[in-house]
């Protein structure tokens, strides 16, 4: 007879592809840098990351030649950088959070610790002290616990950790 092999709840669920038309600085791109970046992988936002890098230093390149003369101009274009820089620390977050900037084998080691969490009853624990967990995995009971000790098996273990500590804290 043969165990059925479990089904584990999936470790990220599923995540909208990214638009770049939502840019902030969609309106600011030429017709070809637009084209670029529709015609670019959706789940890769390099390009648009230096995109908007050379817009952010064709800005500060402009300053040089010809300063704000107004308060007004200096805060306004202090804004816009601003904003594209948080853009460009969104979009970096977004390739980060999905594996962009990763080797192939990242999904596979990632689902396989969401595995060995689960197996090993980690996500109880971190539970247990309140923090939140994937979906679904506290419906799958551990497989991989270590047994408790008996009270005798524990008071064995407690002596030879003091006496190690005792033969560590004598020594210079």
């Amino acid at each position: 007879m043969t165990t059925p092999i479990p089904v584990y709840p999936p470790l990220h669920p599923p995540k909208p592809e990214y638009d770049p038309s939502t840019s902030t600085y969609w309106p600011y791109y030429t017709a070809q840098e637009r084209q670029m970046l529709l015609n670019h992988p959706k789940d890769e936002v390099k390009l648009e990351i230096t995109l908007m890098r050379s817009e952010i230093a064709q800005v500060l390149k402009a300053q040089q030649k010809d300063p704000c003369k107004t308060p007004q101009e200096s805060l306004s274009t202090l804004y816009t950088i601003a904003v594209a820089a948080r853009t460009i620390g969104t979009l970096v977050k977004y390739q980060s959070d999905y594996n962009q900037t990763h080797n192939k084998w990242d999904s596979f080691l990632a689902e396989a610790k969401h595995i060995a969490l689960i197996r090993t009853g980690i996500y109880r624990q971190v539970a247990a002290l309140g923090y939140a967990v994937p979906d679904g995995v506290l419906e799958i009971e551990p497989d991989l616990m270590p047994k408790p000790l008996s009270y005798s098996e524990s008071l064995i273990v407690e002596a030879r950790e003091k006496a190690a500590f005792k033969t560590n804290s004598n020594q210079p």
